[in-house]
Protein backbone atom coordinates (compact mmCIF):
# COMPACT_ATOMS: atom_id res chain seq x y z
CA UNK A 1 0.00 0.00 0.00
CA UNK A 2 1.11 3.69 -0.73
CA UNK A 3 0.33 6.80 0.57
CA UNK A 4 0.64 10.60 -1.68
CA UNK A 5 1.01 13.27 0.21
CA UNK A 6 -0.14 16.05 -0.75
CA UNK A 7 0.71 19.92 -0.08
CA UNK A 8 -1.29 22.43 -0.24
CA UNK A 9 0.20 25.89 -0.77
CA UNK A 10 -2.34 27.88 1.41
CA UNK A 11 -0.80 31.42 2.22
CA UNK A 12 -1.02 32.05 5.97
CA UNK A 13 -1.64 35.55 7.46
CA UNK A 14 -1.52 36.97 11.21
CA UNK A 15 -2.41 40.12 12.53
CA UNK A 16 -0.56 42.59 14.31
CA UNK A 17 -2.12 45.39 16.71
CA UNK A 18 -3.40 48.45 15.34
CA UNK A 19 -0.89 51.58 15.29
CA UNK A 20 -1.65 55.59 14.69
CA UNK A 21 -4.81 55.36 16.48
CA UNK A 22 -6.23 59.11 16.20
CA UNK A 23 -10.10 60.54 15.77
CA UNK A 24 -11.06 59.45 12.82
CA UNK A 25 -8.14 56.77 11.27
CA UNK A 26 -5.59 54.21 12.36
CA UNK A 27 -3.64 52.04 10.62
CA UNK A 28 -4.12 48.42 10.20
CA UNK A 29 -1.44 45.96 10.54
CA UNK A 30 -1.01 42.41 9.62
CA UNK A 31 1.76 39.70 8.60
CA UNK A 32 1.70 37.26 5.56
CA UNK A 33 3.30 34.09 4.52
CA UNK A 34 2.71 33.95 1.09
CA UNK A 35 4.52 30.23 0.80
CA UNK A 36 5.88 30.90 -2.27
CA UNK A 37 2.54 31.66 -3.90
CA UNK A 38 1.09 35.12 -4.94
CA UNK A 39 -1.88 36.24 -2.35
CA UNK A 40 -3.78 39.19 -2.78
CA UNK A 41 -3.99 40.74 0.84
CA UNK A 42 -6.53 42.56 2.24
CA UNK A 43 -8.25 43.61 5.91
CA UNK A 44 -11.85 43.11 6.67
CA UNK A 45 -13.16 45.66 9.12
CA UNK A 46 -16.22 46.94 11.32
CA UNK A 47 -17.40 48.11 14.20
CA UNK A 48 -19.96 45.37 14.59
CA UNK A 49 -19.36 42.90 11.80
CA UNK A 50 -17.30 42.79 8.94
CA UNK A 51 -18.48 45.62 6.56
CA UNK A 52 -15.75 47.31 5.15
CA UNK A 53 -12.72 45.94 2.86
CA UNK A 54 -9.45 47.95 2.15
CA UNK A 55 -6.10 46.72 -0.01
CA UNK A 56 -3.12 46.10 1.75
CA UNK A 57 -0.47 48.51 0.44
CA UNK A 58 1.64 45.40 0.09
CA UNK A 59 -0.67 43.20 -1.93
CA UNK A 60 -0.40 41.11 -3.70
CA UNK A 61 2.65 39.46 -1.58
CA UNK A 62 5.27 36.31 -2.98
CA UNK A 63 7.71 34.71 -1.52
CA UNK A 64 8.31 32.58 1.68
CA UNK A 65 9.16 34.89 4.57
CA UNK A 66 6.88 36.69 6.34
CA UNK A 67 5.89 40.00 5.34
CA UNK A 68 4.67 42.88 7.13
CA UNK A 69 1.29 44.18 5.57
CA UNK A 70 -0.83 47.44 6.02
CA UNK A 71 -3.48 49.59 5.56
CA UNK A 72 -4.50 53.11 6.58
CA UNK A 73 -8.34 53.41 7.21
CA UNK A 74 -9.51 57.09 7.56
CA UNK A 75 -12.94 57.82 8.51
CA UNK A 76 -14.06 56.24 11.01
CA UNK A 77 -15.93 57.26 14.43
CA UNK A 78 -14.22 59.16 17.61
CA UNK A 79 -14.56 57.04 20.32
CA UNK A 80 -15.72 53.67 18.34
CA UNK A 81 -14.55 50.17 18.73
CA UNK A 82 -13.29 48.86 15.38
CA UNK A 83 -12.78 44.72 14.92
CA UNK A 84 -10.28 44.15 11.84
CA UNK A 85 -8.43 40.99 10.38
CA UNK A 86 -6.14 40.36 7.70
CA UNK A 87 -7.15 37.94 4.67
CA UNK A 88 -4.56 36.03 2.36
CA UNK A 89 -6.54 34.87 -0.88
CA UNK A 90 -4.49 32.83 -3.64
CA UNK A 91 -5.81 30.18 -5.72
CA UNK A 92 -5.66 27.50 -3.45
CA UNK A 93 -7.80 29.16 -0.96
CA UNK A 94 -8.63 32.13 1.57
CA UNK A 95 -7.01 32.13 5.33
CA UNK A 96 -8.20 34.69 7.51
CA UNK A 97 -6.04 36.28 10.52
CA UNK A 98 -7.76 36.27 13.81
CA UNK A 99 -10.33 38.73 15.24
CA UNK A 100 -8.33 42.16 16.73
CA UNK A 101 -9.85 45.50 17.91
CA UNK A 102 -9.17 48.96 18.81
CA UNK A 103 -10.58 52.21 19.73
CA UNK A 104 -10.29 55.14 18.09
CA UNK A 105 -9.63 58.40 20.13
CA UNK A 106 -11.66 60.36 22.11
CA UNK A 107 -13.03 63.69 20.97
CA UNK A 108 -11.17 66.52 22.61
CA UNK A 109 -13.34 68.80 24.84
CA UNK A 110 -13.41 72.75 23.96
CA UNK A 111 -11.38 74.65 26.49
CA UNK A 112 -13.77 76.75 28.33
CA UNK A 113 -12.37 79.75 30.53
CA UNK A 114 -13.84 79.38 34.06
CA UNK A 115 -15.32 81.98 36.30
CA UNK A 116 -11.80 82.59 37.67
CA UNK A 117 -10.28 83.12 34.07
CA UNK A 118 -12.78 85.95 33.31
CA UNK A 119 -12.29 87.79 36.38
CA UNK A 120 -8.48 87.81 35.84
CA UNK A 121 -9.34 89.05 32.12
CA UNK A 122 -11.25 91.38 32.98
CA UNK A 123 -9.17 92.80 35.10
CA UNK A 124 -6.14 92.56 32.64
CA UNK A 125 -8.35 94.57 30.32
CA UNK A 126 -9.34 97.49 33.12
CA UNK A 127 -6.07 97.67 33.52
CA UNK A 128 -5.14 97.96 30.03
CA UNK A 129 -7.97 100.15 29.46
CA UNK A 130 -6.58 102.76 32.38
CA UNK A 131 -2.57 102.70 30.95
CA UNK A 132 -4.28 103.62 28.27
CA UNK A 133 -5.95 106.13 29.02
CA UNK A 134 -3.49 107.70 30.75
CA UNK A 135 -0.81 108.05 28.32
CA UNK A 136 -3.91 110.26 26.50
CA UNK A 137 -3.92 112.34 29.26
CA UNK A 138 -0.43 113.09 29.30
CA UNK A 139 0.10 113.51 25.44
Amino acid sequence: MSFKLFYTKWAHSLNRTATGIVLAGATLNGIVDANNTIPTVIFDMGNTSYGRTLTSDQSPVNGYDPTPVFAYISGLSPFTVYHFRVVAQNSIGTNYGNDMEFKTAAESPIPTISETGVIILGIMLMFIGLASLRKREQA
